[in-house]
C-alpha cells in the first residue's frame, strides 16, 4: 500500500510539473512570446517608405554611436527602474496611431522586452510591438546608419536677446528707457509689481470682437489698430522693454507679448526669466504704486509672418510639417476645459507642453536640456514647426524658445485651436 501511494504521489508530482505548475503557488506558468522584425524586413519596411516606427532604447553613449536614421531616441536602456520608464512615457505622444512599433536594443533581448511589457500597460496593442531580431549591435546595413554629436558637445543657445534675468532689471530699474510691463492682470497688479512697471494684457493686443471660435478670434490687431493700443501705453521702439507674468502656473503671456512686439519690429523686447514668482524669491523690491502709461507715438506699417502661420496655409501643409501641440495633454486628447466647439488635436501633432522647456521655479531650462527634450521628440531644426495651443499665447512661448536655440522655420499658430476646432469642416484627431 505504501509503495502504491509513493508512485501515485510521484505520478501526481510528474504531471504538475508537465503542466507549469508550482508547488508554492499552483499557478500555470506561460512564457510569454513576443513579435520580431528581422534586420532584412526592417530595411525593406525603410527603404519602401512603409509606415513604421522605430523606437530605439540604446543609451545616450551608443545612440551617439550609431543608430538607424529616423529611429526615436529614448536612452531608457535597459528598462529596469521607474527612471528609466519615465523616459519612454516622453515619447507616448509619438507613438499614437496604428503603425507598427519597431523596437531597437543593443541585442534585441530583454531590454525590448520589457519595453513592449511596459508600453502595453500605456494601452498600446500588442499587435503593434516588435523587436528588432538581433538588435542594433548585429544591425549589418551600415548606410541606413547615422552617428548623433558627442555629448561633450555643448548646446548653447543661438539668440539670447529674447531674455534677461532678476539681477540685470534690478540693476536697470531706474534707466528712462527701460519701460516694464506686468502681464498678470490688473488684480495681480495691485497686489504687488516690479517698481515703475505698468499693466497690460495680451488681449489689449488682440482681436477680441465675436466669442472663441469666430475666424481669427485672440489674434493680433492689424497695423493701424495695434499702433494706438501700442501708442496709447508709451510702447515705441525707442524703448527697452522688459515683459513679466507669473511663471509657474502661467500661460505664457510673456512669450506672446514679446512674440506679438517682435512682429510688429520692437525687437529691442524681452522676458523676465522666472517671471514675477522668481524676481520676488530673490528678496528684491515689489511695489503697490500704480503707475500710468506715459503716451507716445509708434506707428506700425506691417506685421512680420515669418514667425507666423494662417490656417489656411497650415491645412495646405499638413503632413509636411512637424505640428506641436504645446496645450496639456488632457486637452490634446480631447478635454474641452476652455469652450472650445470641439475636443482632440490636429492631425499628425506631436504633444509638448510649452512649460516642459521651465524649471521648477519658471525659469528657462539650459540650451542643452530642451535639445534633449526636443531630440527625444525627434524635431530637428531643419524641419518646418508649427506651435499651437487654445489662442497662441502658450505656442508663442514656445516658438520663442526654439527661435532662441536656432530652429529658424518655426512659427506659431495664432488663431491655434479655437479657430480650427470652430470650423467643422476641419480634421480633428484624439
Amino acid at each position: 500500500m505504501k509503495k502504491f501511494t509513493a508512485i501515485l504521489v510521484l505520478m501526481l508530482a510528474l504531471v504538475l510539473i508537465g503542466s507549469g505548475c508550482t508547488s508554492e503557488t499552483g499557478d500555470t506558468t506561460v512564457e510569454k512570446t513576443y513579435n520580431y522584425y528581422t534586420a532584412e524586413q526592417t530595411k525593406e519596411a525603410i527603404e519602401k517608405g512603409n509606415n513604421i516606427i522605430l523606437l530605439d532604447i540604446q543609451v545616450e553613449e551608443e545612440w551617439n554611436a550609431h543608430h538607424i536614421k529616423g529611429a526615436i531616441p529614448t536612452h531608457a536602456y535597459p528598462v529596469k527602474t521607474d527612471e528609466e520608464r519615465a523616459k519612454l512615457d516622453v515619447v507616448l505622444p509619438q507613438l499614437d496611431g496604428e503603425q507598427p512599433i519597431i523596437v531597437i536594443c543593443p541585442g534585441g533581448a530583454n531590454g525590448a522586452k520589457r519595453t513592449i511589457d511596459y508600453l502595453q500597460t500605456k494601452g498600446i496593442k500588442e499587435d503593434r510591438l516588435f523587436i528588432l531580431e538581433n538588435g542594433q549591435g548585429k544591425w549589418p546595413y551600415n548606410e541606413l546608419l547615422e552617428a548623433s554629436a558627442t555629448v561633450e558637445e555643448k548646446v548653447e543657445f543661438v539668440d539670447d536677446s529674447y531674455v534677461v534675468n532678476a539681477d540685470w532689471l534690478k540693476e536697470n530699474l531706474n534707466r528712462e528707457d527701460l519701460l516694464i510691463l506686468d502681464a498678470r492682470g490688473q488684480k495681480d497688479y495691485d497686489k504687488g509689481h516690479i517698481p515703475g512697471a505698468i499693466v497690460v494684457t495680451w488681449q489689449g493686443f488682440g482681436n477680441m470682437q465675436g466669442a472663441p471660435g469666430d475666424p481669427n478670434w485672440g489674434t493680433v490687431l492689424e497695423p493701424k489698430a495695434l499702433s494706438e493700443e501700442l501708442s496709447a501705453l508709451g510702447i515705441t521702439k525707442e524703448k527697452e522693454i522688459v515683459v513679466y507674468t507669473n511663471a509657474v502656473g502661467g500661460w505664457g503671456e510673456d512669450g506672446r507679448i514679446v512674440w506679438m512686439l517682435r512682429r510688429a519690429g520692437l525687437n529691442n523686447t524681452k522676458i523676465l526669466d522666472g517671471g514675477f514668482g522668481f524676481w520676488e524669491s530673490k528678496k528684491y523690491e515689489v511695489s503697490k504704486d500704480a503707475v500710468a502709461a506715459t503716451p507716445a507715438t509708434v506707428e506700425i506699417t506691417e506685421l512680420d509672418s515669418k514667425t507666423n502661420i494662417e490656417t489656411d496655409e497650415l491645412v495646405s501643409k499638413l503632413g509636411k510639417v512637424v505640428i506641436i501641440d504645446v496645450r496639456e495633454k488632457d486637452e490634446y486628447k480631447g478635454a474641452t476645459k476652455f469652450g472650445e466647439a470641439r475636443g482632440g488635436h490636429l492631425p499628425g501633432a506631436i504633444n509638448l507642453t510649452f512649460n516642459e522647456f521651465l524649471n521648477q521655479d519658471g525659469t528657462l531650462k539650459t540650451a542643452q536640456e530642451i535639445q534633449t527634450i526636443l531630440n527625444q521628440q525627434g524635431i530637428k531644426k531643419e524641419d518646418e514647426i508649427v506651435t499651437y495651443c487654445t489662442v497662441g499665447i502658450r505656442s508663442a512661448h514656445m516658438q520663442i524658445v526654439l527661435d532662441m536655440l536656432g530652429y529658424e522655420n518655426a512659427r506659431n499658430y495664432a488663431a491655434s485651436f479655437y479657430t480650427w476646432a470652430g470650423n467643422s469642416e476641419l480634421q480633428l484627431e484624439k
